[in-house]
């Protein structure tokens, strides 16, 4: 009896020493699994550093999800008909990741660089100075002709002008040049100094004499170019102004209450004859007498075209008693009224004011 009770006591022992082994031992497994699933798939405190994008982002991968499931009663009915070890069972449920469609490429914007092939406009001065270079030209191959022949030849510069069809525009550069080249040779002949002698040596005196006098026939010429332009140039057309706008400036009297008297309006004045004045201040009346038939013009203030001979003001004693006659007076009998009063005459400067009155006009 003993031996068997120590037996059964020796198996109890020995049956709950192993399963205290085998607990031990499943949980060190079970725990060392939880960890290395942690590790692998997410459980680490760093982050993992991002990758270099170069060209296109990779599409995201998709969560992988990991199902540990331990049954501790199979491990218990492994345990007991096995007598140990631990089944670990993982499902992996992997879900495919969603793609991400690429963008189109944006066109790319192509630059046309459009050529500049206008040519430089040519202006009206850069014709004008061209052709009286090309005369320029041509009269110093006649000059160059003209001393080649010993002075013989007869040299005609108007004869090139005319050819080239030069106009008045061009003299201006050509007179120029002929004053530069007879500056130059006249300096040769009246100075002193033996070196300019010396390098225009091959002229004598009446050689350069010659040469002077060509340079002054080409001023001459091209003087007579100038002269046939303005001759045949068409007169300026002047604008006509009307009476209103010529007279326009002039501020004169409108009306003296004092003798009853009213202006004639200043715009009469264009064309007409013979005007009266009468200075309110001065009591002076004074007459104009146009100079010729086209009768009298405004510039400004003052009355133009008059005759300064003829024209002349005198002081009235008795304007009350003269300005009537002048009012009421035919041609003949105003000829003749300034002689009638007995003042000193003076000359009349064709200026206008305001202490001036408009007495009468005749056309």
């Amino acid at each position: 009896m003993s031996e068997e009770q120590t037996q059964e006591t020796n198996d109890g022992t020995w049956s709950g020493l192993k399963k205290t082994i085998v607990g031990t031992l499943t949980t060190v497994i079970a725990g060392g699994g939880v960890w290395m699933s942690t590790l692998l798939f997410g459980g680490s405190d760093e982050e993992p550093k991002e990758e270099t994008k170069t060209e296109q982002a990779a599409p995201a991968q998709a969560p992988v999800i990991v199902n540990v499931q331990q049954n501790q009663e199979n491990k218990q009915k492994t345990e007991n008909n096995n007598g140990g070890g631990t089944v670990v069972r993982e499902k992996i449920i992997e879900k495919p990741a969603q793609q991400t469609q690429p963008q189109p490429e944006k066109p790319k914007k192509v630059e046309v660089v459009k050529e500049d092939s206008a040519q430089p406009t040519v202006t009206i001065q850069d014709r004008i100075r061209e052709k009286a270079h090309e005369c320029i030209g041509e009269l110093e191959g006649q000059f160059d002709d003209y001393v080649l022949s010993g002075f013989k030849t007869d040299v005609s510069p108007f004869a090139v002008m005319h050819t080239l069809n030069i106009k008045g525009v061009h003299v201006g550069r050509i007179v120029d040049f002929a004053k530069s080249r007879r500056s130059e040779f006249d300096e040769v002949l009246n100075t002193d100094d033996k070196e300019l002698k010396e390098a225009y040596s091959n002229f004598t005196k009446p050689q350069l004499k010659k040469i002077i006098g060509w340079c002054d026939q080409v001023i001459l010429d091209a003087q007579k170019v100038m002269g046939e332009a303005q001759q045949n140039r068409k007169p300026r057309k002047r604008k006509q102004k009307s009476a209103e706008e010529l007279v326009a400036k002039i501020k004169v009297l409108a009306k003296y209450d004092d003798l009853k008297l009213v202006g004639v309006p200043t715009k009469d004045i264009i064309g007409a004859l013979q005007i009266w004045v009468y200075n309110v201040k001065q009591r002076k009346l004074g007459c104009y007498h146009a100079d010729d038939a086209g009768g009298f013009s405004v510039k400004g203030t003052t009355i133009t075209n008059f005759s300064e001979s003829k024209s002349i003001q005198k002081r009235l004693r008795k304007p009350e008693v003269t300005l009537p006659e002048v009012l009421k007076g035919g041609k003949v009998a105003l000829r003749n009224l300034l002689d009638g009063v007995k003042a000193v005459e003076a000359p009349l400067t064709g200026r206008l004011n305001s202490d001036t009155i408009l007495v009468r006009i005749l056309k």
